[in-house]
């Protein structure tokens, strides 16, 4: 996994060792490629960037053309996230409780109206332009899948408050 030369530049110049708008993953090492040194990590958390680069997770996002909530771990990381956060779902009525409240809030159309306020004030990813370039029937089928995959990952039916 060495690193390759300059293959892209960011908006404002600064030099990128991956292409704007996609996160290069090694599958068979579980690392993500940083754009702006070109190692490869577990995770671009905020300790790399900030003590490395000097920049918070949300602006390397934005700087490399990312989405606002592009995970920057390894997907065996974000597996493993998930798996505690199902635990604790179990052990915890208190986080159940929340859930349900954030649940009931997205069901009466509240956290997209939310949504749809913050979206109107924040530039577009690279990464957002090129899904919605494959067109609207594929972007729609897209955040569907999405959806679909987000509610069972959680599990929000097991989430609610006995």
């Amino acid at each position: 996994m060495a690193a390759l030369g300059v293959v892209d530049r960011a908006l404002d110049g600064t030099p990128l060792y991956a292409a704007r708008g996609e996160l290069p993953i090694d599958v068979d090492e579980q690392r993500v490629q940083c754009h702006l040194c070109g190692g490869w990590y577990r995770a671009l958390g905020s300790s790399h960037l900030s003590r490395t680069h000097g920049v918070t997770a949300d602006e390397y996002r934005e700087l490399v053309g990312l989405r606002p909530r592009h995970p920057l771990w390894a997907p065996d990381l974000i597996d493993e996230q998930g798996e505690r956060l199902r635990a604790r779902l179990a052990a915890e009525p208190r986080l159940r409780v929340a859930m349900a409240k954030g649940h009931a809030r997205a069901q009466r159309g509240e956290l997209q109206r939310e949504a749809t306020s913050r979206l109107a004030q924040r530039l577009t990813s690279l990464e957002r332009e090129r899904q919605l370039a494959v067109g609207a029937r594929g972007s729609a089928t897209a955040a569907r899948q999405h959806s679909a995959g987000a509610a069972s990952y959680v599990r929000w039916r097991s989430a609610s408050p006995a």
